[in-house]
């Protein structure tokens, strides 16, 4: 199994991805299907019960009718699957967060570490404003911001974890390092250190 704060971002994407996507676009459905079934299979036992929930999922009516009718079922049956697939995902990620990772994970951070981390996601925005990210790959730069939403929820939650938060930091620190000299990669460096 994945680790747990890598597999809950990975589904988060899917859920975001899913969530933009639109009756009639059979090709981006077909892809989200696939990369779904992907990440499912590298973050959960193959017996876990989502994995044959989420191949359960019908997309299209179950009945055929006239075209008129047809096509309305076809749009109703792909916003029941959205929403079942949705809450499918939402509910692994539910449970990756109360059940999976490490027992760091329940270590909360200290008011001392949260000012550190409001200063990560301070240069994150400054570096984003000054086109200091222009330098990154595309897919380097969508994981970076992922990871600095992962550290804002966490920032924002009542209980942000510490596992979480140091997970997202070091995944971000590594995208950033040919940044050295930006203030992003310093501040990140330094809260790495501390956490």
């Amino acid at each position: 199994m994945a680790d747990p704060v890598r597999a809950i971002g990975l589904l988060r994407r899917q859920v975001s991805d899913l969530g933009a996507l639109t009756h009639g676009d059979d090709a981006g459905l077909q892809q989200w299907r696939q990369r779904t079934a992907v990440v499912l299979r590298n973050v959960l036992p193959p017996e876990h019960p989502a994995v044959g929930a989420f191949h359960s999922v019908r997309w299209t009516p179950s009945v055929m009718a006239d075209a008129f009718d047809y096509r309305e079922e076809e749009i109703g049956a792909f916003h029941d699957a959205s929403v079942e697939a949705a809450a499918l995902l939402d509910g692994i990620i539910f449970e990756l967060e109360e059940f999976g990772g490490d027992e760091s994970a329940s270590v909360h951070l200290t008011v001392p570490e949260m000012k550190q981390i409001e200063i990560v996601l301070r240069e994150y925005q400054h570096a984003e404003d000054a086109g200091e990210l222009d330098a990154l790959e595309p897919d380097d730069r969508a994981e970076l911001a992922a990871e600095i939403a992962t550290i804002d929820a966490q920032r924002r939650s009542p209980r942000p974890k510490r596992a979480t938060v140091r997970s997202a930091l070091r995944t971000a620190r590594n995208i950033t390092e040919n940044l050295a000299a930006s203030g992003l990669f310093k501040a990140i460096e330094l809260v790495v250190a501390g956490i």
